[in-house]
């Protein structure tokens, strides 16, 4: 079992004053109902964060419903937010490997 540094909780939440990048990447299927909580979510713990910036990336695994329409409302709102859609099911660690 991989274990993380015992300091690392430390180095996410105390930004040096050059705000780091924070990156959150999430595959996705089919998740039209949850898009939503999601971002509402990862803006409410970065939002502890101020002296950090991020970007969120959605990587969607060819959803066959409404997904990708709702990602991208989010992402014309809100610059931080990416969207990368596969064009066939890659399964979840395929698809942010490829």
């Amino acid at each position: 079992m991989m274990r993380a540094p015992a300091n690392s909780a430390r180095r996410v939440t105390e930004c040096p004053s050059a705000m780091k990048l924070i990156c959150i990447v999430t595959n996705c299927l089919n998740e039209e109902g949850n898009v939503a909580l999601v971002f509402e979510r990862i803006r409410a713990v970065v939002q502890t964060l101020p002296q950090c910036r991020y970007e969120h990336i959605v990587i969607d695994n060819r959803s066959n419903n409404h997904t990708v329409g709702r990602v991208k409302a989010v992402a014309a709102r809100d610059k931080r937010v990416r969207l990368s859609v596969n064009t066939r099911n890659r399964l979840f660690v395929m698809a942010s490997i490829r």
